[in-house]
């Protein structure tokens, strides 16, 4: 579904949320006592402090954002990742293809982007890094996103990108074992499928294309227009045939399964979360076996296993131990699946089989796709997580009321190993021969059989790749009340080391951290966080930093002066400050400290030239004050809850980079002669906004509850050591990261005339029908220096999710949408809207309803066509970019509570029954082609849409 413009989304989706806002609810009583006890139903949450303790929400002073775990169950995908879309404020999470567990793997971005090297985000399960992608929804308590420098202080030098913090279930005290069952059944199917001419039109557009370059169509494929006709009339099938690839090789739909077990229970001195899952994802390929004797369909299946124990050992001493288990089973084509899925819209002038049931082929073109799924073979991939972490905690209290000592140590491995059943290809060309037709309506052809017609596999078994993480945390914590006053304190020291596969040195880091957190009267409140961190990247003497942190906090309803303020029930204002690091170099590399110098053959010396001589070049000039990005961070917001209903959370935050790594090529001559490491010398700054609103309505027998959330993020290059451009406007210093400098679309050329009375274009030899471009600094020529920024970055600076839940009865709702805004893409991505070249790309029906010709002139919004590489009319300009603002509805789901009085008899503590569905509908504005408009890529396997039928026991 298309929406011709965008802003009337952003419009309806903010004014909902403003009507929220300005929502008078029927406040009843509006007593000091009676905001207590209305207040429960918001702020009953914690918040799970990094490092650090569990502490009640109204308590904390960072900017956090936080779910449960039980809202992720309702979206079908086997990657953790897409089911935070739109979730919580501040994250952002982009999605990048739909083979699940293969290139569903999103992007994630806190607060937007603040630097041009490594933007990564750190990703944290019960506070340790490991692959995290796997997980199941079951198996997880909350997710938070920390985003200042209050929150995440404690990670020093890994900090400054943001962090997600995953913390899993643990077991609770009960008289008897909760055990949950929870079985889905899903069907799925692709979300957009691009839309591309049948072969005759092809043709007809081909032979237009070699007309408009000034040759004739005997120079093309299609020579005559006999030729032409028969790929548009079916004549001959086999010899002219117009395959629909997407039909042949892609199913409408595919099956999945999956399953979650879940026991939890046990005493005061021992309790236990156990959780087992099962997954299986199949494929959209046709034809294939189920098997697996010849070849394969993609498949996933998924193994969980999660354990995690609380143990009082004796009164002063207590153990917590969680581990985990993740094996992923997948099967796929033996294909590049970016090569498969691209040749699906490239024009092919063969059948899928000839008439003698032979694969159709031609040499020259792409291959046969549907005969590469099935003859090829296939390939697996097997990998497996295992995670196990061991805390132990003292109590001190011998010593002080209130002090502990614990240690903790964790360790990762991630495995994977591969498996490949290959053969070759063969197939028939069939070609035909114009010069033997002695029968009117009967045209003969010769065959040829190509490839290698070898029936045996070959099959490769990998020796296994595996990474280890290993990390050591140790030190102490106080926490007590005195009266009015209360404190917490505590100090680590944490170790940690990588290691991948191969001779790559181990990353390591090293850090003491800790936090000391005072409040009076639970009204106001102080933490100071801090951290000295350091990195096996820098050189010795400059491996270390120190990054600290302030935070306040102010529950202002808590003031006598609030009181009579009925409609506000619970305010807090709250800031932070504090200085964080990075020291993912990017394309830096690592240890750009040292003076390497490399190989560079042989020097032949001696009589008769017998003697080799080992040469050496010196190496990039070393870098020997290399540091780490640093990031000033400050962070203003309240929450607030109003008429007991509706709370509101809005936090403003700005940053300053500074360190970000360069390439010194940029802006030092090349005369010097020697390459350089990468320098200290980039800076930029980041601000935003975020708000959250959550509305809840209890009438009768209906509970409503809405919610919502807005962020937006800029950011700009303060310095990028560039030179200084003659033409002010080229400078990157002043824009966001990655934005685009284009060129200004002003037109088609009408004709020789035209062009001969414009400014020389020097991107190669123009015709009329090619693009022209606006001098921007009136030189009479275009060339790159009139390339202005336009547009915004493919990253969005307004990101949102918004959900809805009602209950009634036995019966619930509930309904998420997200959206971004303010992002800009380009139709040249993947070259997806270039026509014939590219391995002969089928034009879309967009291009052949607007291409230039001469009676078609000032109605066109495409150029000409052409058969040539063209560097004029595939530039960059304004005329590729779209608006790539788009509003996706992602989940609904119905679901049924079985009556309590009904499901004790069968002996269940609860029975619910659910049909969801996701990725149902994407509203965008981009009518060129058929595609996700955050994937914008035709070429890849396309984002799925969902299905979804299950049922939940608990027992």
């Amino acid at each position: 579904m298309k929406l011709y413009n965008i802003d009337k989304v952003t419009f309806l989706t903010g004014f909902m949320l403003y009507s929220v806002i300005n929502v008078f609810a029927n406040p009843a009583d509006t007593s000091k006592a009676n905001k207590q006890t209305k207040l429960v139903s918001f702020n009953n949450d914690v918040v799970h402090l990094p490092f650090g303790p569990t502490i009640e929400s109204r308590k904390n002073t960072a900017a956090f954002s936080m779910i449960k775990g039980d809202r992720l169950k309702g979206i079908n995908t086997p990657t953790l990742g897409n089911t935070l879309m739109g979730q919580l404020s501040g994250l952002y999470v982009s999605q990048s293809g739909g083979a699940q567990g293969n290139t569903d793997f999103p992007g994630l971005f806190i607060r937007g982007r603040q630097t041009f090297q490594d933007n990564n985000v750190l990703v944290l399960v019960d506070g340790f890094e490991t692959n995290w992608f796997s997980l199941l929804p079951e198996e997880i308590e909350s997710v938070s996103v920390l985003k200042d420098a209050a929150a995440l202080s404690q990670f020093g030098m890994d900090a400054a990108n943001g962090a997600v913090l995953i913390t899993t279930k643990r077991g609770t005290e009960s008289s008897k074992t909760k055990i949950n069952f929870t079985s889905r059944f899903g069907v799925h199917s692709p979300r957009f499928l691009p839309d591309v001419v049948n072969n005759g039109d092809y043709a007809t557009m081909f032979n237009e294309g070699l007309i408009s370059d000034g040759k004739t169509i005997r120079e093309g494929y299609f020579r005559n227009d006999s030729i032409v006709n028969f790929f548009k009339t079916g004549e001959y099938p086999f010899l002219y045939p117009d395959v629909d690839w997407y039909k042949e090789v892609v199913r409408p739909n595919a099956l999945s399964q999956d399953y979650a077990l879940s026991f939890s229970g046990g005493r005061q001195d021992a309790k236990y979360f156990v959780a087992l899952g099962f997954a299986d994802y199949q494929g959209l390929y046709a034809g294939t076996e189920t098997k697996r004797v010849t070849n394969s369909n993609y498949n996933l299946k998924r193994y969980n296993l999660r354990v995690n124990f609380d143990v009082n050992i004796t009164k002063f001493l207590s153990a917590q131990t969680n581990f985990r288990g993740t094996i992923n089973d997948k099967y796929f084509p033996n294909a590049s699946e970016n090569t498969l899925w691209r040749t699906l819209s490239l024009f092919n002038p063969y059948p899928v089989i000839t008439q003698d049931g032979r694969w159709g082929g031609t040499q020259g073109y792409a291959d046969n796709p549907k005969a590469t799924i099935i003859q090829r073979g296939y390939q697996s991939i097997n990998d497996r997580t295992v995670d196990a972490n061991v805390k132990l905690i003292g109590k001190l209290d011998f010593i002080t009321k209130g002090l502990k000592a614990y240690w903790q140590i964790n360790f990762s491995n991630f495995f994977f190993d591969t498996y490949n059943k290959t053969r070759s290809l063969y197939y028939d060309e069939v070609i035909p021969r114009f010069d033997l037709i002695t029968t009117p309506g009967v045209l003969p052809y010769d065959k040829v059989t190509r490839g290698t017609v070898d029936n045996n596999f070959t099959i490769t078994q990998g020796n296994g790749t595996q990474f280890n993480r290993s990390t050591m945390l140790s030190g102490f914590e106080y926490g007590r009340s005195f009266g009015n006053h209360e404190i917490y304190a505590t100090t680590s020291y944490y170790q940690e080391t990588f290691r991948a596969e191969g001779s790559e040195m181990p990353f390591a880091e090293q850090r003491i951290m800790g936090r000391v957190m005072y409040n009076f009267k639970s009204k106001y409140f102080a933490e100071l966080g801090y951290a000295y961190s350091g990195s096996e990247n820098f050189p010795k003497g400059n491996r270390f930093g120190f990054f600290p942190s302030l935070s306040a906090g102010w529950i202002m309803s808590d003031e006598s002066f609030m009181q009579k303020v009925d409609f506000v029930n619970f305010l807090k204002m709250k800031a932070s400050w504090g200085l964080l690091g990075n020291d993912n170099t990017g394309n830096a590399g690592r240890f750009i400290f040292n003076q390497n110098y490399v190989g560079t053959g042989n020097y032949l010396i001696g009589n008769n030239l017998g003697v080799n001589a080992p040469m050496f070049n010196q190496g990039n000039l070393a870098n020997r004050n290399v540091t780490w990005e640093k990031a000033n961070r400050i962070n203003v917001g309240f929450e607030s809850v109003l008429f007991h209903k509706l709370s509101v959370a809005f936090d403003y935050f700005y940053e300053r980079r500074t360190d970000i790594f360069l390439n010194p090529s940029s802006y030092i001559p090349s005369v010097m002669g020697v390459n350089f490491a990468a320098v200290n010398r980039g800076k930029t700054k980041a601000y935003g906004a975020e708000l959250e609103l959550n509305y809840k309505e209890k009438i009768s027998n209906v509970t409503l509850n809405i919610g919502g959330n807005i962020s937006f993020a800029r950011n700009k290059i303060i310095d990028i050591a560039e030179f200084t451009p003659s033409d002010p406007y080229l400078v990157a210093r002043g824009n966001p990261i990655n934005q685009p400098f284009v060129l200004e679309f002003a037109g088609f050329f009408r004709d020789q005339a035209d062009i001969n009375s414009s400014p020389q274009q020097l991107f190669g030899s123009v015709r009329p029908g090619d693009i022209k471009y606006k001098d921007q600094n009136g030189d009479g020529v275009i060339d790159n220096r009139d390339r202005k920024p336009f547009g915004n970055t493919a990253l969005p600076q307004l990101f949102y999710g918004a959900n809805a839940s009602l209950n009634y009865k036995s019966f619930d709702f509930f309904v998420a949408i997200q959206g971004a805004a303010q992002r800009t893409v380009s139709l040249l991505d993947n070259n997806m809207i270039v026509p014939f070249l590219n391995g002969g790309v089928k034009p879309s029906p967009w291009v052949k309803n607007n291409y230039w010709t001469s009676t078609r002139m000032d109605m066109a919004k495409f150029p000409r066509l052409t058969t040539e590489q063209n560097d004029n009319n595939y530039r960059a300009s304004t005329l590729w970019q779209r608006d790539g603002s788009f509003l996706r509805l992602q989940t609904v789901e119905i679901g049924y509570q079985m009556p309590i009085k009904w499901s004790n008899k069968i002996g269940m503590d609860g029975i619910r029954f659910f049909i969801s569905a996701n990725n149902l509908l994407t509203i965008d504005r981009i009518d060129e082609i058929n595609v996700d408009p955050e994937v914008m890529n035709p070429f890849v396997h396309p984002p799925l849409k969902s299905f979804n039928f299950g049922f939940t026991l608990k027992m």
